[in-house]
């Protein structure tokens, strides 16, 4: 079953039972009532065609005590994993380590308590981390089994401890989500809201459960209900309190996500405000200095050109933070050949300063061939001009030309992207860099550009003041 798409989605109505007993967790799932379930007493297969889905309605939030999946696997059971619920638009709401609890099989059934607040109107859906042992049958519309138990809830989500954050003077403004004070007596604040303000590009890995923020330069990785952060240069940063999801938005003390690219983090106790000002190498926020506008990629048509065919592709990485541009080769002779080489960069920050020195990584990656010696051609490289228009080479060019196991005569400033033209020397990088410019007026623009064999992406800054 692949993740988030639903070959078929069961969609069901909750009914609240009457309920005036407290919601505190019990021993038993059994003590808490249900408001949603698949479960049925037919027979049972593995590996469901979908995530079990199901709407709050009646007007009422929903506090969701416990979620029960059922793992028969043949009378085999299963060790516990994870159980998952995601909103309709695939935003994480939480993911919990389950316990085991055996009937006719060992650990056939998984229990969280996740003593979440699900919106009312809102649709759901329950994920669990091993669906090759997760039972279904038709009954349940080849859904997985699951069950969720709760009541009916007034609770509101965290309300604002009346402490506002400002980024350089300006404050930021919260939308769904407020900063709250947790039990450890430490000020949670949504990171999303102030990472933007900072002129963050914030990211979500779904299966490692992280929270990511990059200025484009450096990275950081804040892991849920982990008080260790830590940055794609191996470094760590330890956290007084975990970070947390609270109704779909990671939480967690603004403090160590703004010193780590170099802001300052005051505090003024009469007004209740967290004042962040500065930043790492004048990186700007939004509203002045250098500000991404547009990006536009642009590719060459597909072409046929003797014994050869050429396909050109390409792909942005939010997740690794590249740029990939993508260069299929054929030759449909005898013997039959085809080679596939990935020409990948660094997205550049959204944001820049004048005069900001900006690095970016570009690499010639082998993805699939299947011939022992090839000639390829590729080459790629960073320039930077006007919007449109390329006028310079940020260092060099990243050359991948070779012939038969020697390197091809190249431009001297072309570093050959490995010497050896077999699988086993497949590609090579470098690091390059250019600087925004130093005194520009306000409207002026300003583009990087990478190039590859048959792929450009154009990134255009303006100046805004």
């Amino acid at each position: 079953m692949k993740k988030r798409l639903f070959l078929l989605l069961l969609s069901l109505t909750i009914v609240f039972p009457l309920l005036t007993a407290p919601g505190i967790m019990a021993a038993s799932v059994n003590d808490y009532p249900v408001v949603f379930t698949t479960f049925n007493t037919a027979a049972v297969r593995n590996d469901p065609d979908s995530y079990p889905k199901f709407t709050v309605s009646g007007g009422s939030d929903l506090l969701v005590q416990s979620v029960t999946t059922y793992h028969w696997n043949d009378g085999l059971g299963s060790a516990p994993g994870t159980i998952s619920i995601y909103d309709s638009e695939n935003h994480l709401v939480g993911s919990w380590n389950a316990s085991g609890r055996s009937g006719s099989a060992a650990n056939q059934y998984w229990d969280v308590f996740p003593n979440v607040v699900l919106k009312a109107g809102k649709t759901y859906s329950i994920e669990d981390s091993e669906p090759q042992t997760w039972s279904c049958n038709s009954q349940s519309g080849n859904a997985g089994f699951a069950e969720v138990r709760g009541k009916a809830s007034g609770n509101p989500p965290p309300q604002s401890s009346g402490i506002n954050v400002t980024v350089n003077g300006t404050g930021v403004q919260w939308t769904d989500a407020v900063p709250f004070i947790n039990s450890d007596s430490r000020t949670m604040v949504p990171l999303r809201a102030v990472a933007e303000a900072l002129g963050l590009k914030v990211d979500w890995n779904g299966t490692k459960r992280e929270a990511i923020f990059t200025d484009g330069t450096k990275t950081i990785y804040f892991p849920i209900d982990s008080k260790v952060a830590y940055s794609d240069g191996g470094g760590t940063v330890t956290m007084d309190t975990a970070a947390v999801i609270v109704n779909s938005r990671t939480y967690a003390p603004i403090r160590y996500l703004a010193e780590f690219f170099g802001f300052t983090v005051g505090w003024d106790g009469t007004t209740r405000t967290v004042g962040i000002t500065g930043g790492t190498g004048g990186t700007s926020s939004s509203g002045s200095g250098w500000e991404l506008i547009y990006e536009n990629t642009t590719q060459r048509p597909n072409e046929v050109s003797g014994m050869y065919s050429d396909a050109y592709a390409w792909e942005k990485d939010t997740v690794h933070n590249l740029m990939c541009h993508t260069h299929v080769k054929i030759a449909d002779g005898q013997p039959y050949q085809k080679t596939v080489m990935e020409l990948t960069c660094t997205l550049p920050p959204k944001y820049g300063a004048p005069g900001e020195k900006i690095t970016f990584d570009i690499a010639a990656v082998l993805i699939e061939t299947n011939i022992a010696k090839y000639y390829f051609g590729d080459s790629c490289s960073v320039q930077y001009g006007l919007p449109g228009k390329a006028i310079g080479i940020a260092g060099h060019y990243l050359s991948n030309i070779l012939d038969e196991g020697s390197e091809s005569p190249s431009h001297p400033d072309s570093p050959g992207a490995g010497t050896g033209g077999d699988k086993t020397n497949p590609g090579g990088s470098c690091t390059v860099f250019w600087h925004f410019p130093s005194s520009p007026q306000k409207g002026d623009k300003f583009s990087f550009y990478f190039m590859s064999f048959g792929v450009e992406t154009e990134w255009c800054y303006e100046y805004k003041g």
